[in-house]
């Protein structure tokens, strides 16, 4: 079940969003903004995209996201998630956490790390200060044993949806893809 999960999670990540100017409180939570697009709606189903519709597709469209500055770059996860997940930042920002909230348990989804080796390389961006190098690591191993069959499903769910934080960074910010 682990391993299709990850085949999954790597073929997803193949799809993601970097801005410019932010900034991150070095060792403190990273600042986080709604942002609604018009005419959409945040989706409550366990799919965010319409039927027949990519993730990639979602992304382009207007989905409705949430701001998460860092120095490197901006990134976007689904407003659905806003209150079910915590992210943070090392003290330089180049290593941003993503973690589920489910039932009082704090349950380390993925990270996006800048300019360091990471597990699955994305690509590169350029900013202001050149190209940063960007990859993800996958926190699938690390998941309690002792989750309910619900709680891996929600958590997956928080995990598949790393798809939009890879295709925002590819439309927002010009991430070229690596391979």
């Amino acid at each position: 079940m682990k391993k299709i999960f990850l085949m999954i999670v790597v073929v997803a990540v193949l799809f993601a969003g970097c801005g410019n100017d932010s900034e991150v409180k070095p060792g403190n939570d990273i600042v986080i903004n709604p942002i609604e697009s018009e005419g959409s709606e945040i989706q409550q189903e366990e799919t965010d995209y319409a039927e027949g519709e990519s993730p990639d597709e979602y992304v382009k469209t207007g989905s409705d996201v949430f701001l998460i500055e860092n120095p490197f770059c901006d990134l976007y996860y689904p407003a659905k998630w806003q209150d079910s997940v915590k992210v943070t930042a090392n003290e330089t920002g180049d290593t941003v956490c993503f973690y589920g909230l489910v039932n009082g348990k704090e349950v380390p989804l993925f990270e996006i790390v800048f300019n360091v080796d990471g597990d699955i390389p994305l690509g590169t961006i350029t900013n202001e200060n050149g190209n940063v190098y960007v990859a993800m690591n996958d926190k699938f191993s690390l998941w309690p044993e002792d989750l309910t069959e619900d709680e891996t499903m929600v958590l997956s769910s928080m995990s598949e949806d790393m798809n939009v934080v890879v295709s925002k960074l590819v439309y927002e910010s010009g991430m070229e893809l690596d391979g």
